[in-house]
């Protein structure tokens, strides 16, 4: 493995070791306390032998072995974090905003044109934030994901998701 070169032509050392230390342990710390929320959380005894306790103690203990991959690497030096260096554009704040604005816009829209309406749209800006030029061609994969979604959760699993209350007026007359 090449050492990473620093600002002064050097390698980097302890400094870059010790944020990806910091990242590892970051990583084992969420995981940990995901385990703990898991199984101490308000579920009670459940009839089923998958009860809701089981994909949150799954994630938290994947998230710690991860975490601990990280270390280990970390420690032999296998993995650093390297800081890239970026000028001080207003593009990244341009893509924060286009992405809280997208959940606005999707949580306004919601209600009156319902689930898939809402979350094609916000897939689609969503899509733009990272980059994406293709707005119709988002648009239109996120309208297919948001049907297969609430295809799925509507009919498959018998959730109920808002059609909206402008489709649900259209669909009376």
């Amino acid at each position: 493995m090449t050492d990473i070169p620093d600002r002064r032509g050097g390698t980097a050392g302890v400094s870059s070791n010790a944020s990806a230390v910091a990242v590892a342990l970051a990583v084992m710390v969420l995981g940990a306390f995901v385990a703990f929320d898991t199984f101490t959380g308000l579920a009670g005894p459940s009839y089923a032998e998958v009860g809701p306790g089981v994909f949150p103690l799954i994630v938290g203990a994947a998230l710690l072995l991860a975490g601990g991959g990280l270390l280990l690497q970390s420690l032999r030096a296998q993995w650093r974090v390297a800081w890239v260096e970026r000028d001080a554009s207003t593009a990244p704040m341009r893509n924060v905003l286009l992405a809280a604005g997208a959940l606005t816009l999707d949580v306004l829209l919601f209600a009156p044109f319902g689930f898939i309406a809402a979350s094609a749209m916000l897939f689609a800006c969503v899509s733009a934030a990272f980059g994406s030029r293709r707005f119709p061609l988002d648009a239109l994969v996120g309208i297919v994901f948001a049907a297969a979604i609430y295809i799925i959760f509507v009919h498959g699993l018998g959730l109920g998701l808002p059609a909206g209350d402008l489709w649900s007026a259209l669909w009376k007359r």
